[in-house]
């Protein structure tokens, strides 16, 4: 078969079908020996939609979802695969943007979403942007939930820049195989990080610029994990006077929980709970002091803000048989979470709000996530220790989200 192009695209095309179709880059039919039955695809980043016509070749009864935001790529990949798939046409993207900035380039198998693209490595090479266009954009796990995805049996992802990205926000548990391109060696090093828990993973490198990315699955992987012994756990909760009241109801939530409890307090406030292991900070360095205390303290904590009630303290030993750093929630609030200190790095002062905020960003590359994780928003508002805030939850946790302004008057501190 020859692929369906435009003028402007031709050169695109050839090197696409060359590479993907006749050289099987992503080694499709090497898969295809041990895997017959794939039901659920992913082509993020399907460009002219060569690699979704390799997967309906091989795998003709599975749903295949071909993504990609680019208007006039997109219109050849559904040429080029018949128009007999399911088309999304969006950017999926690491984080929670409705749409992004999506740059087209004079070499089409190059256009990306803004920000995340190394032009230092392939402006040389002859990649050029020739336009800005604002595209539809989501997670990974948004594009689960819309189609019905129960899992990934192959993913593949091919994004200029975005890999890593997209990959720490699914749980990949539920991804099988993926295979796809790596651009740069940053993000080289974050996909073999983010992949490491749960994928064999081969990243080769026949160029400097960029590689094979070939991920599979490793077995096994729900199997309980007995605790490493002679490690130092334990549980640390971040509290302020501007959020005093909520703390006993937590306390009360975990007084059952075998691992030691430290309160860590900024401000120089003294919280009126009773309890062996209380630091108090002079200053105010937010959610990253806790972190602090706990990382000079433990050889593994799990972190908490003090507006949280734990439901199900079975969350503690689930964490910690989990590998590496674990986010609880998603999309906010992502110093909540389970740490290894030796995996954690070095924290700056943090004095004010808009430091921590800006750090945050920085922060996300050390996670991954929790599962069940808690939902970035809520219906629910609700009046708790007289302030107004959203109420998130799942089979774990409450966490009230969000400071409004106390309906009643505060007493003295």
């Amino acid at each position: 078969m020859s692929f369906q192009y435009t003028p402007e695209l031709k050169t695109c095309v050839e090197a696409h079908e060359e590479a993907v179709v006749t050289q099987d880059e992503y080694r499709i039919k090497e898969l295809f020996r041990t895997e017959k039955d794939l039901q659920f695809i992913v082509d993020c980043g399907a460009n002219i939609g060569a690699a979704s016509f390799k997967f309906q070749t091989f795998y003709p009864n599975s749903k295949i979802l071909v993504c990609e935001p680019e208007p006039e790529c997109m219109k050849l990949a559904k040429l080029n695969t018949g128009n007999k798939l399911t088309y999304v046409e969006k950017a999926i993207i690491g984080d929670n943007r409705k749409e992004v900035q999506f740059n087209v380039c004079k070499w089409a198998g190059n256009g990306h979403v803004d920000g995340h693209f190394r032009w230092d490595l392939f402006a040389p090479m002859g990649s050029k942007k020739v336009a800005e266009i604002t595209v539809p954009a989501c997670t990974l796990n948004d594009l689960m939930k819309e189609y019905d995805f129960p899992r990934i049996d192959l993913l593949k992802v091919d994004t200029e820049g975005m890999e890593s990205e997209i990959l720490k926000t699914v749980d990949l548990k539920k991804v099988k195989y993926i295979r796809g391109e790596w651009h740069g060696d940053v993000e080289k090093s974050l996909i073999r990080e983010i992949l490491s828990d749960t994928h064999d993973v081969l990243l080769e490198s026949d160029f400097e610029t960029h590689g094979g990315i070939f991920a599979d699955l490793k077995p096994d992987l729900d199997k309980p994990k007995p605790l490493k012994e002679n490690v130092k756990r334990g549980v640390v909760i971040t509290t302020s006077r501007y959020t005093r009241e909520f703390l006993p109801d937590l306390l009360e939530s975990i007084k059952e929980v075998k691992y030691p409890v430290l309160v860590v307090s900024n401000d120089g406030y003294k919280p009126k709970v009773e309890t062996e292991n209380l630091i108090i900070n002079d200053g105010n360095y937010w959610e990253m002091g806790g972190i602090q205390k706990g990382k000079e303290t433990f050889d593994e904590f799990v972190h908490l803000m003090d507006t949280t009630i734990i439901k199900d303290t079975t969350m503690f030993d689930e964490l910690f048989a989990i590998d590496g750093n674990v986010v609880l929630t998603r999309g906010n609030f992502h110093y909540m979470g389970k740490f290894e200190t030796a995996k954690l790095p070095n924290l700056p002062i943090i004095d004010n709000k808009d430091t921590a905020i800006k750090l945050e960003a920085h922060w996300l590359k050390y996670y991954r996530e929790f599962s069940p994780d808690l939902p970035v928003q809520s219906e629910v508002v609700e009046t708790v220790h007289g302030q107004r805030r959203m109420r998130l939850e799942n089979e774990f946790m409450i966490k009230w989200k969000g400071t409004w302004m106390r309906e009643e008057k505060k007493e003295p501190f």
